[in-house]
């Protein structure tokens, strides 16, 4: 029997954009539009919940704001979303910054703001720099998070100790392979040489760096590795992509 083929060019083919699980979304109210909603909302609500507590300084608040957030998500009030306005990133930001504005209009706390519709016209990606930085850091966060959970799982599903071998680097960085092999083995039980060591946090850092491309993959709707350097640039990601991207464009 012939093994399916995993290399990075076919796991892309396979990777469904977060703006086609949009386009799912929209529309209608059936099972499949309401699964898409609540896919998008479990894969980004931690970074749209720190968001809001990073914008408000208030934890009641800022779970109010998400509970708000998240009705009109799962209910479409957002369903009109169109990939040519944009990235995902920039939608769901303009949708979190104009969501807090509408709270301190609500408040009468900032007279000058007008809502109009529920749904940004665009993605705004020039809506006020500090809260773009920090929500661009709330971004990069999250995926650097996901990347190292789809770490933890391969290494659980192919049983070698790449994610505890790249944590133990990461944790340790002045530490030499000897000294890591030797934490490694204490940490899973099972003796690790210095030569597999290195081999192993090599294939580490570019199995992580794979897994990073594809989870900004997964919100950009495009493969085109330019733009998806230029999304890693954004979020100050691409140092840890760039010889995948490169591998990428030269296969």
């Amino acid at each position: 029997m012939s093994q399916p083929d995993d290399s990075p060019s076919s796991r892309i083919s396979r990777i469904e954009t977060m703006w086609s699980i949009v386009r799912t979304a929209a529309g209608d109210d059936s099972v499949d539009s309401q699964s898409a909603r609540q896919q998008m909302l479990d894969r980004y609500g931690a970074a749209v919940k720190r968001y809001l507590l990073g914008a408000t300084k208030n934890e009641d608040l800022a779970d109010d704001l998400f509970q708000e957030f998240a009705v009109r998500f799962l209910t479409g009030k957002y369903d009109s979303a169109d990939a040519e306005r944009g990235r995902f990133r920039s939608f769901l930001k303009t949708i979190l910054f104009r969501l807090v504005a509408e709270h301190h209009r609500r408040a009468g706390r900032d007279k000058s703001v007008t809502m109009g519709s529920l749904m940004p016209d665009a993605a705004d990606d020039s809506a006020g720099t500090v809260e773009d930085g920090e929500f661009n850091q709330v971004w990069s966060d999250e995926l650097l998070k996901k990347a190292w959970s789809a770490l933890a799982r391969l290494e659980e599903r192919s049983g070698r100790p790449l994610f505890t071998v790249m944590q133990v680097k990461v944790e340790n960085p002045q530490l030499k392979s000897p000294d890591i092999a030797r934490l490694v083995s204490e940490k899973t039980g099972r003796e690790l040489s210095t030569g597999n060591t290195r081999v192993i946090l090599h294939r580490a850092r570019e199995q992580f760096a794979e897994l990073l491309v594809d989870e900004v993959q997964q919100s950009l709707a495009t493969t085109d590795t330019e733009r998806i350097a230029d999304e890693l640039r954004d979020l100050n990601l691409y140092a840890y992509c760039k010889p995948i991207l490169e591998k990428r464009e030269d296969g």
